[in-house]
């Protein structure tokens, strides 16, 4: 039996160099203390920011200086904490983090309730006069765009001090989710013993041993329901809290408080949920297929990942990923190449999966360091979407962080999923393109449905497992975990259709996902796909502006809101055409699939 590879015994060559960020713990710990001293003087700018246009622009660029310096704290705590989550020291300046967090937080939770009281039209009178705050405009917008949602400064001040707390369900489901796991060992239809990990678990489901399968999903759940009374408490508390800063905010419900932020309609979420529910038989035909080509009576939970076509075992390594990618990318130019090739070379990804190492995979850093990637890398074919997908982020990351101020240096998460999902479009058409074998074409095209249902289909269940939850604690309905699975019992039955067998385990799979713990977050992988399945058709088909509309929408970071800054890609997502036309290619796909 493998066991994993300590943090220590790593190949530095597969690990992230944190030393841009900072050259050693101690040097974090210098910046710090000289931060937490530096946040105290902060002060002296309230009750002044109505005198003139320079004060306030002085005040402004004081304030980003320190969220910037904190923001870079933060992100290199968090990421030495996950690259080994059972080490205290990291876990302690994780913690500090957290502090130093809010310290900011209720400094400067003066900031924008003075700004409201100064009033739009003086802000624009300011704005008029100094030239240094033109620069701000879309930043006051914003702000007076949300002037019913905000409070008074001594509320403010209570929401930032209170912030720790009541971020505390996410973060015990962080650690039940990754430091507390431990599966019992799985058996093969040998008698052989598997050692299961969140970075494994899909990898054994792709297995062509059904027993092991069977095995591994029977002893991955049963560690998630023998917790589920503790993770729906956990996911309750999260719910309510959000209902109680969204009530707080003047808002009418948890998911317009969230969707507010980035200045996305409501509408747009449900046009989501309803274009994809009035063509759910082609999430059913999914499935039914998926029977046929395994031969199976019924799908069962544990069958879901199986590649349709046998006799293939595509395995790349890691260096053999890189490659492949810049080749699929090659449609983007010479400009995005590099930037590429910059995040491939340059010890930015933490490749390979150690003990304790946090389970999945991500992009992030802060603005003025690199768009570091964790990832838990196996030779296949899912890693290598994966990390395409992740280099999507950080492209992003580093387009907007190089082109804007620090003030509009991110973008938003409605944007977020569409950079990522466009390499994994390319990645698909480069490999059917590049192979004649028409066996692996059908691989692909099976890989590709099978992403295609993970990302757009599941998401958009997900999502609407989320707001039906958030309706319950809305409603005051009781809440414990047979209500959250009476929830997803009937998600499942519409989305897989009557061929999918469901069992007392699949109900409970709320208990294990990670993101429901960022309220309405996952809705937008589905926004994001659809709109990049656009983009990458238009850019393939060489239609004029196509990727130099796309660039300038990356390069813009925040500096306009999501919907228009969508629109400079050639996407509307105030309509539901974006997703009728993402549905058509799932359509189209499955046909080819059903054909050849």
């Amino acid at each position: 039996m493998k066991t994993l590879k300590l943090r220590e015994e790593m190949d530095e060559k597969y690990l992230w160099n944190l030393s841009e960020m900072y050259l050693s713990d101690e040097a974090w710990e210098d910046e710090y203390t000289k931060t937490i001293k530096e946040l105290s003087n902060f002060v002296k700018y309230k009750g002044l920011l109505s005198q003139n246009g320079e004060l306030l622009f002085k005040a402004l660029k004081e304030k980003n200086r320190l969220e910037q310096i904190i923001g870079k704290l933060y992100v290199y705590a968090k990421l030495k904490f996950r690259q080994d989550m059972k080490n205290s020291f990291y876990l302690g300046l994780s913690n500090k983090a957290d502090a130093i967090n809010v310290n900011y937080l209720t400094i400067v939770s003066f900031f924008i309730p003075e700004i409201i009281g100064i009033g739009e039209e003086k802000i624009n009178s300011f704005i008029s006069s100094t030239e240094s705050l033109k620069l701000y405009k879309h930043f006051f917008h914003n702000i007076f765009r949300e002037i019913q949602h905000k409070l008074s400064h001594e509320k403010e001040e209570l929401i930032a001090k209170v912030t720790e707390l009541s971020n505390i369900p996410n973060r015990v489901f962080t650690i039940v989710n990754n430091v507390e796991t431990k599966f019992e060992l799985a058996k093969d239809k040998d008698g052989l013993d598997f050692e299961i990990t969140h970075g494994n678990y899909l990898k054994i489901m792709e297995s062509k041993d059904r027993i092991l399968r069977k095995n591994v999903y029977n002893s991955y759940y049963n560690y998630f329901i023998s917790r589920k009374e503790t993770m729906a408490e956990l996911y309750s508390g999260l719910i309510k809290k959000e209902f109680f800063f969204a009530k707080e905010r003047k808002y009418s419900s948890s998911i317009e408080a969230s969707l507010s932020e980035n200045n996305i309609p409501i509408e747009v979420y449900d046009t989501l949920l309803n274009t994809v529910n009035s063509r759910l038989n082609l999430s059913q035909r999914f499935t039914i297929i998926r029977k046929k080509f395994l031969k199976l009576d019924v799908v069962k939970p544990y069958d879901v990942y199986l590649t349709l076509i046998e006799n293939i075992d595509y395995k790349v390594t890691y260096e053999e990923a890189k490659d492949i990618i810049l080749k699929s990318l090659s449609p983007m130019g010479d400009e995005y190449i590099g930037i590429v090739k910059t995040i491939l070379n340059s010890n930015w990804i933490d490749v390979y999966e150690n003990q304790n190492k946090m389970s999945g995979a991500f992009s992030w850093g802060s603005y003025g360091t690199p768009p570091y990637i964790l990832m838990n890398y196996v030779d296949n074919l899912r890693s290598l979407f994966t990390l395409t997908h992740e280099l999507g982020h950080s492209v992003h990351s580093y387009y907007s962080r190089n082109n804007q101020p620090f003030v509009y240096g991110h973008y938003t998460i409605f944007l977020a999923e569409v950079a990522s999902t466009l390499h994994e479009n390319l990645l698909i058409d480069y490999l059917l393109k590049t192979t004649e074998d028409s066996k692996f074409k059908k691989y692909v095209i099976n890989y590709y449905l099978t992403n295609f249902y993970a990302t757009f289909f599941r998401q958009t269940m997900f999502a609407e497992f989320e707001k039906e939850a958030h309706k319950l604690v809305e409603t005051g309905t009781l809440i414990n975990s047979e209500a959250f699975s009476s929830i997803y019992k009937g998600l499942i039955e519409k989305y897989f259709g009557l061929d999918f067998e469901i069992d007392d385990k699949v109900i409970y799979e709320w208990t294990r996902i990670p993101h429901f713990y960022r309220g309405f977050y996952v809705y937008q992988y589905a926004t994001g796909f659809d709109s990049s399945v656009a983009i990458g058709k238009a850019i393939l088909e060489n239609k004029p502006n196509a990727l130099e509309g796309y660039i300038e929408m990356l390069k813009s970071g925040s500096s306009d809101y999501s919907i228009p800054l969508l629109k400079k890609a050639g996407v509307d997502m105030t309509t539901s055409k974006p997703i009728e036309d993402a549905l058509d290619v799932f359509e189209e796909l499955l046909n080819k699939f059903e054909i050849n």
